[in-house]
Order: C-alpha cells, then structure tokens, then sequence
C-alpha cells in the first residue's frame, strides 16, 4: 500500500522538513501548488488521494476548504519549525 503526503506552502525551511520527514517513513511526498484555489486543489486531492496534507497558514483555509468531509488530515506546517535547530 503507498501512501502519500501533500504538501502545499510557500519554500521554507519547514517544507523540506515535513517532506524530508514524510520521506523517512517510507511515504510518497506529494507537492502542491501554493497558489491554487479550493477547486484546483480539489482536482489534486481526488487524484492523488493523499491521507494528510501539511499547509502552511497562508494556504491552509484554502485547502481546508478543498477537503472538506473528506477523512484527509490538515496538520500545520508551522509544527516543523523546531526541525530548523
């Protein structure tokens, strides 16, 4: 079984480490662009049928949105930010 992880922020720091981290639990990253509305990120959802996507703030109430009912987790990007010690 693969499963996958979306990721959908600006570059940062706590990107690559969400990712990175993703990676070492043997999951498949799966980026998103930070400039998509709720609708285009619907697409993606539904294509790529991750189980939890890490947004950060200023793209997270779009995805949120995107998500909707579905059992997708949303989990912050902003809790990666201790990895940049």
């Amino acid at each position: 079984m693969v499963v996958r992880v979306g990721f959908v922020g600006a570059n940062s720091l706590e990107w690559i480490a969400s990712a990175i981290g993703a990676l070492k639990l043997g999951a498949v990253a799966v980026p998103f662009n930070n400039r998509f509305t709720p609708t285009e990120f619907r697409h993606q959802l539904t294509d790529a049928e991750p189980v939890a996507v890490v947004a950060d703030e200023a793209s997270r109430d779009r995805m949120a949105e995107a998500v909707g009912d579905d059992p997708i987790r949303l989990l912050p990007m902003e809790s990666f930010a201790a990895q940049r010690d």
